[in-house]
């Protein structure tokens, strides 16, 4: 699963940079108070959904009995188990 991780950052990153030059070439505004107000608000929603699906995906998963934690995350990704700190790309 860490694997397909590394791999989706990388092509999300591109998919990043095509709606960016798009946004900025065509004449779609490219104002970049509109871009910052959509990214703080969108920032909240994408860190809930990702807590979200993970809650879930561990709820679900019957080989782990542990539940989601903040806490957890840290030692983790030291282990490369996990993406964060530490090299993970």
């Amino acid at each position: 699963m860490l694997d397909l991780l590394r791999w989706h950052g990388p092509e999300e990153i591109e998919h990043r940079a095509l709606v960016y030059d798009v946004y900025q070439n065509q004449n779609i505004c490219g104002n970049y108070m509109i871009r910052a107000v959509s990214m703080l608000m969108t920032a909240p929603l994408f860190v809930s959904s990702w807590i979200a699906g993970a809650r879930y995906l561990m709820a679900n998963d019957p080989t782990i009995e542990a539940k989601w934690r903040w806490r957890d995350w840290l030692p983790a990704a030291r282990q490369y188990n996990s993406p964060g700190r530490g090299g993970f790309w």
